[in-house]
């Protein structure tokens, strides 16, 4: 669990600049908006620092500075305390949400944190186990699905239409909190304004590219 932990540290510099690529979020005093997808590619492909280890210590140098940190913290003891201090992203998210950020993918770089390492964590922190849900075989009506293609978790979300009452709105270049959301916004209170009609609204302007339902490309 100690290696697969450093491993899975080792990666974070990466995937919380992708979960929140982009963002909206300085406005509310977050640090480290500014930093993006296109900053760490352009660290990590730039040879004049280095071999690509020499570029990844820039890449977590960067990001220990903007964060105010010493060191990049890789202790399981010190992730155990964290996570078993249980809030709601303990539990629920490893029974219902699968909130599980694995190196099973060929399609990249980094390995040694297989989601079976993620799994385990459910039983060892929570004695539970990871339930087998309807996956998409919806059985309700009058449900809008949001999700972002940069956002890590459309992977196991619903991008297309189900149903005329099961909607999926999928937002091109999108990561959790780009300004294109408010726009998705509007569309989801246009759906929910269709099904509601004495509160009716006239549709928002959608721009090509950008918004999209499930039964369009």
């Amino acid at each position: 669990m100690d290696s697969a932990y450093l491993l899975e540290t080792v990666t974070g510099n990466f995937v919380d600049v992708v979960q929140y690529n982009e963002d909206n979020r300085a406005f509310e005093g977050v640090v480290g908006t500014n930093i993006t997808i296109k900053v760490l590619c352009d660290v990590m492909t730039d040879s004049s620092l280095g071999e690509p280890y020499a570029r990844y210590a820039a890449v977590a140098c960067l990001m220990m500075d903007t964060f105010s940190m010493k060191c990049l913290d890789a202790s399981f003891t010190t992730y155990l305390r964290d996570k078993t201090n249980t809030t709601w992203d303990g539990p629920v998210a490893t029974t219902e949400f699968g909130l599980c950020q694995s190196a099973n993918s060929p399609n990249q770089q980094f390995a040694g944190f297989p989601l079976q390492y993620q799994v385990k964590q459910c039983a060892n922190f929570y004695n539970v186990s990871a339930e087998v849900l309807a996956e998409a075989n919806i059985r309700s009506s009058r449900i809008v699905f949001p999700n972002g293609s940069v956002d890590p978790w459309h992977a196991s979300g619903i991008t297309q239409n189900i149903t005329p009452d099961l909607k999926a709105i999928f937002i091109k270049g999108t990561a959790h909190y780009l300004p294109q959301l408010s726009l998705a916004r509007d569309h989801v209170l246009f759906i929910l304004q269709q099904w509601r009609p004495r509160s009716y609204r006239p549709a928002p302007h959608v721009h090509s590219g950008i918004l999209f339902d499930g039964s369009t490309d």
